[in-house]
């Protein structure tokens, strides 16, 4: 069985996807056991803007048995910024208001605002999804994007780039 690198965290369904087909049949008998390739097919999992909740590990001192850390799992809402390089993780923007057994963000994130989670980690939610700036993260109907962003010379993008999907 040969592991195709494009199709780890990919949407498209496995069984149908036409490239991976014509992959495995053109490696069939080779002894190729991992492949990659650029693939035009490829549908991320999760879209920028997307609103998700996750699931976050942490450990406890106070809560374990004999001074030996309890780990404990708190959920978390948020939105989707990117997938990072290498299809591995998914960037996303915490909301600092969500609280889990009177755990908030800054309580157990390292960056509170945002973070990297795995994509087993992460659920979909049925809301919609909100527009995002590329640069800052800033959500568009705040004020935030143009104290971060537009206020500095350097910006990259254009005020219209910046909330393209």
């Amino acid at each position: 069985m040969t592991y195709f690198a494009p199709c780890f965290n990919c949407a498209a369904d496995k069984a149908t996807c036409e490239r991976r087909a014509t992959m495995r049949k053109a490696l069939k008998g080779t002894g190729i056991t991992s492949a990659k390739f650029n693939c035009p097919d490829r549908q991320a999992k999760f879209r920028r803007g997307q609103r998700v909740e996750f699931d976050w590990r942490y450990y406890d001192n106070e809560s374990g048995e004999y001074g030996i850390p309890e780990g404990n799992t708190a959920t978390f809402v948020g939105t989707i910024m990117r997938e990072k390089p290498g299809n591995r993780r998914f960037s996303i923007r915490v909301d600092q208001d969500g609280e889990a057994y009177d755990v908030k963000p800054a309580d157990i994130l390292k960056s509170p605002e945002f973070t990297s989670v795995r994509h087993d980690d992460i659920r979909a939610l049925d809301e919609t999804d909100k527009q995002m700036c590329r640069d800052c993260g800033a959500y568009r109907d705040a004020t935030d994007c143009a104290r971060l962003c537009y206020s500095k010379e350097y910006h990259p993008n254009p005020v219209e780039e910046c909330w393209k999907p």
